[in-house]
């Protein structure tokens, strides 16, 4: 087993983009989120 050495560069984008819709998710509402959950998750 290698030591862990953070998030991989390659997925830093992401990442990023995922905790940026959750923070805004959060902030908007829970309404919003159930409507983006249900958006994707329909798919």
């Amino acid at each position: 087993l290698r030591p862990h050495r953070g998030i991989s560069q390659e997925l830093l984008p992401n990442y990023l983009g995922f905790f940026e819709f959750a923070h805004n998710a959060k902030r908007r509402g829970e309404k919003l989120l159930q409507f983006l959950l249900r958006l994707f998750l329909d798919d």
